[in-house]
């Protein structure tokens, strides 16, 4: 016998094991096990879904009669079904099932599995270039982006690998686990640890490989990879995506000694050191040697490079005066043996300064290549420019604000003009020392240039009027925030007579403190067959955007995916499209669409938590925005079915042909005298039915009442568990009167430690199956009370003070300290996480509301640094924990958020030191450090597990103490961290162990008293 042919196209496919076999009375019960789903996997990848089945004897291979798509497992009553490639066709559910050929049954013959078919959006891309020659000893430095926009939680690892030459396996450099683990690869443990090598993730897609100290061995084909991991229901790991970036062929040449440089001399003179604006400029410079062939030459105006000549004679130019090189006014050559001349035309008040020559001896090296040893440098040579007299004058507004996505521009209004203009354009960005360079010109000609490496910014410069030049930026980015320049030079007969510049500072608002999402619902508590609509609201977002619908059950924490709506109006559905009808809707406001959701006959299976999602791209990089979930209730109709004792009946046929009634939950009732009659029939040759006599037999039913014996197992078990676990109690019941038609009525009673509260009714089952809680405020905080009392440490008393109280009641929450405030952040009220936040002003001695969080946390870690306060991770509910860094600067209305935590955890706590933020405790089993200024997360230390303990500085060094390990044992001992020296150490033990506390460090004021000494009165005066 064979399963029916059930093709992969449909969405209910069955896995069928032939089971000819008898089941005696008493036997083993069937079970019939399918992979808990659902099952997560990409578009094109594989899927396989195991089932086994328990229960059953022994079948010959004879009997096992497969499809060709079920491959068997050594055990001949386990099976895997497998699909090459998925499709999204493919989704659906899959069942398991036995086929049984004997009229008994017992067990389970069939199991379910849940498959999803999600879009594969992992992505991969590097800007290093396609081939890279270094020398050995040099520095390598390679970015890689990676992102993925999939709505399920999933977790990425990464790595740099190389493959070499003459290998045809690829190795592992260094990678990040999906754990956010540092493994270096094999034979390069030593060169990690010394820090020679680093991998660091910079912003939230973008990996950065380090290399210090280039060897030849490291010269191959380098490559970065990303696998994206999606957790399956029985809690095992599977990858779903995999996709590598394009090779870069790394060449390592070796380094070569260089001969004796000390006779080198280098010398430096000008025509003329003190010249007016609009002037030229000629500085020489002379290399005498006695041994030395080839130099490079290079001008310096303050320490920074103005242009170089290689030993082939090739200029190379500095970034502050690229532009003066393509528009003629710088030329450098080689004029001699020795000689090197470097002339600046229509010079400027900007270009004096002091001037030095420096040189570079170069040799020859095996590969073809110059070496170059140790610089020269001659004396200073002074150089002054006067201003020439012009009335031209360049007018920039100040600063500018826009909003990141939106164009950005700027205006430069010039007046007292007499000959032609020309305008360039330069960016700086807000970093310290950083350049201005070039973004785009204007000569005088009209013609618009956009400057080296500006290709591909989507920069104009325009001339809209005889005075005014503007310049046209089409999408604002965060790279775009800055300090801009606008250059405005005048000529008059072809040579430029003076030059004036105006500065303008741009402000890009990023786009999560501009756009908002919104979710709401239209009969979101709907009865079974009516019409459910949600509303995605996306206002202040004008670009093209991608919207997706997704949906979580119960107590699922994978969210599915409903439907994705492009930027190009192609819409992709995930599952049946039938159920659902998307609509939109402007509502006459050109700053707001509606996107509108319908959920047409609803029913139980659409009840859950719905959520929308807006993501943009922005120089090439996916941003995401989320509207916060919305709950969905669908309620069944009541039913008017009477059931009645009939229905307690059943009669089965098995084989001989033997009849069995069976009587469901005997009563008192049932005793008496029951009679079974068969009559047989049987079909003549002209196919009429005709019967025989009836035969029949009676049985003396008799049903006993047992006496009620029902005990508890006494036993008190103590039981010890991590904050946060899942405990289960076990009430066991013994009774001889063990029948399906025996019910009971279970109470759950609690008892606090302290004695305030004593059997106290918790929740309730009655004999119908109904649970009920008691409503007991005490009991519904498990004996915690939220408080608003706060109180103060007097150091100087040793006293502890009462203050002014919360108007919010909270615990589970973080205080910080900015700028002579405490503020109280966040926290838990007994019901639900809180968002609010109070500030306390010690001067008035009152608390106030302030701009509240953007999610309400509880358990998280909180920390002030520079101008902001930083609340890290937490638990957004009872169960989960985010990885979420929120941030705020006092005084303004929005929090912010920055680069996430590695880590997703809660029971944590933090501290700033220096210019870092360090973070400890919760699930983390580590210590990881927070830099503000490169908005990057880095793993400090291992620690082992210690949740819910505090941290401090002090002495330079970090403390740890307390906490709780992962047998929820106390901790006792104090942790060091010694910055400077990277070590940590036990550095003592507490009198008692401690957690869920804070650790605080007092600084020690000392008064010195000096005895003063009167003044003789002879000689006062």
């Amino acid at each position: 016998m064979r399963c029916s042919p059930c093709g992969l196209m449909l969405q209910c496919l069955c896995l069928a094991l032939l089971c000819d076999y008898v089941l005696l009375s008493g036997g083993d019960r069937v079970q019939t096990v399918a992979q808990a789903g659902p099952l997560y996997r990409v578009e094109g990848s594989k899927l396989s879904i195991s089932c086994s089945v328990s229960g059953l004897p022994p079948l010959s291979d004879a009997n096992n009669n497969f499809e060709f798509r079920v491959k068997k497992y050594t055990d001949p009553n386990s099976v895997v079904f497998e699909i090459l490639r998925l499709q999204k066709s493919d989704e659906g559910e899959y069942e398991c099932a036995v086929v049984n050929t004997k009229g008994t049954f017992y067990g389970t013959y069939s199991a379910m599995t849940t498959v999803k078919v999600i879009d594969n959006s992992l992505t991969v891309a590097s800007s290093a270039p396609a081939s890279l020659t270094q020398t050995e000893g040099d520095g390598l430095e390679l970015s890689c982006e990676v992102s993925s926009s999939t709505i399920q939680h999933t977790h990425l690892s990464f790595g740099w690998f190389l493959r070499r030459n003459s290998e045809n396996v690829s190795r592992p450099l260094i990678s990040m686990d999906r754990d956010f683990v540092l493994i270096p690869g094999q034979d390069l443990e030593e060169r990690y640890k010394a820090g020679l090598i680093r991998l660091d993730k910079i912003g939230e897609v973008t990996y950065r490989l380090s290399v210090s100290s280039l060897k030849l061995s490291d010269q191959g084909q380098v490559f970065c990879e990303a696998q994206e991991w999606i957790q399956d229901p029985d809690r095992t790991w599977y990858s779903i995506a995999s996709t590598s970036a394009t090779e870069t062929s790394l060449t390592v040449k070796a380094k070569e000694v260089l001969s004796d440089t000390s006779s080198l001399e280098v010398g430096i003179s000008v025509a003329q050191s003190s010249l007016q604006e609009g002037q030229q400029l000629s500085v020489s410079c002379s290399v005498d040697s006695s041994n030395l062939n080839f130099f490079s030459v290079a001008w310096l105006r303050g320490g920074v490079e103005v242009a170089r000549i290689n030993p082939l004679g090739v200029l190379t130019v500095g970034p502050d005066y690229s532009s003066r090189e393509r528009d003629g006014e710088l030329w450098a050559a080689r004029v001699g043996r020795r000689d090197y001349n470097l002339i600046l035309r229509h010079v400027r008040t900007s270009d004096q300064g002091e001037f030095v020559c420096r040189a570079w001896p170069d040799e020859w090296s095996s590969t073809g290549d110059f070496v170059q040893a140790a610089a020269k440098d001659s004396t200073p040579q002074t150089v002054t420019i006067a201003a020439a007299e012009s009335s031209l004058s360049v007018d920039l507004a100040n600063s500018v604000r826009v909003d990141e996505g939106h164009k950005l521009e700027l205006s430069c209004r010039v007046s007292g003009v007499t000959g032609q203009l020309s305008v360039t354009w330069q960016h700086k960005s807000d970093s310290a020392n950083a350049p201005f360079t070039s973004v785009v010109s204007l000569n005088r000609d009209g013609v618009m240039s956009k400057a080296e490496g500006r290709e591909d910014v989507r920069a104009t410069a325009l001339r809209p009027a005889p005075d005014l030049f503007t310049l046209q930026l089409e999408e604002a980015t965060q790279a775009a925030s800055g300090h801009y320049q606008c250059e405005v030079s005048e000529w008059i007969s072809n040579t430029k007579s003076s030059s004036q510049e105006a500065t303008a500072h741009v402000t890009v608002r990023p786009l999560e403190a501009v756009a908002r999402v919104f979710l709401i619902g239209r009969n979101h508590n709907a009865a079974e067959g009516q019409q459910v609509e949600l509303i995605c609201r996306v206002r202040s977002l004008n670009l093209p955007r991608t919207l997706a619908w997704s949906f979580r059950r119960g107590d699922s924490t994978t969210p599915d995916s409903i439907l994705t709506l492009y930027s190009s109006g192609a819409i992709s559905w995930f599952g049946d499209q039938q159920r659902y009808q998307l609509k939109i809707d402007n509502k006459n406001k050109p700053n707001e669409t509606w996107y509108h959701l319908i959920v047409n006959s609803a029913s139980k299976r659409d009840a859950g938590n719905y959520q929308c999602s807006v993501s943009v791209i922005l120089e090439k990089t996916q941003r995401k925005l989320s509207a916060s979930e919305l709950a969905v209730n669908v309620e069944s109709p009541v039913s008017d079915l009477t059931l009645t004792s009939r229905q307690r009946l059943s009669v089965s046929r098995t084989e001989g042909p033997s009849f069995i009634l069976t009587i469901r939950n005997a009563r008192s009732s049932d005793s008496g005298v029951y009679m079974c009659t068969v009559v047989q029939w049987r079909q003549d040759s002209s196919r009429e039915w005709y019967q025989f006599p009836a035969v029949s037999k009676s049985t003396q039913l008799t049903v006993i009442e047992p006496a009620s014996d029902l005990h508890l197992n006494t036993t008190t078990p103590a039981l010890n568990v991590k904050e946060g676990d899942d405990v289960l109690l076990g009430c066991n019941l013994t009774s001889a009167m063990d029948s399906p038609s025996v019910f009971y009525r279970v109470i759950w009673l609690f008892s606090d430690h302290s004695g305030s509260i004593s059997n106290m009714p918790m929740v309730e089952l009655d004999h119908t199956g109904r649970l009920s809680y008691p409503v007991h405020k005490a009991l519904r905080h498990r004996g915690k009370e939220t408080q608003n009392d706060v109180w103060k440490y007097n150091g100087a008393l040793d006293k502890w003070i009462k203050i002014e109280s919360l108007s919010i009641a909270r615990w589970r929450h973080k205080m910080a300290v900015h700028q002579g405030k405490v503020y109280a952040i966040g926290g838990f009220d007994g019901s639900q996480r809180l968002s609010s936040i109070e500030a306390y002003d010690p001067f008035h001695n009152r608390w106030t509301q302030v701009t509240p969080l953007a999610e309400g946390v509880s358990s998280f870690a909180a920390a002030s640094f520079d101008r902001w306060i930083y609340v890290i991770g937490g638990g957004p509910n009872g169960k989960l924990a985010t990885d979420k860094v929120q941030c705020w600067q006092p005084g303004t209305n929005s929090w912010e958020t920055r680069a996430p935590i590695p880590v997703e955890t809660k029971c944590t706590n933090a501290v700033t030191f220096r210019d870092c933020i360090y973070i400890v405790g919760g699930a983390m089993h580590a210590m990881f450090c927070y830099c503000p200024e490169s908005d990057c997360w880095s793993l400090v230390t291992r620690l082992g597990e210690r949740a819910s303990c505090a941290i401090t500085a002090c002495n330079n060094k970090i403390f740890i103490t307390g906490g709780r390990d992962n047998k929820n044992q106390v901790i006792s001992t104090v942790m060091c961290w010694d910055v400077s020296k990277g070590l940590l150490t036990e550095e003592c033990v507490l009198p008692i162990g401690v957690s869920h506390h804070g650790s605080v460090t007092l600084m020690k004021s000392y008064t010195h008293i000096h005895r003063i000494t009167p003044v003789p009165a002879e000689i006062k005066g």
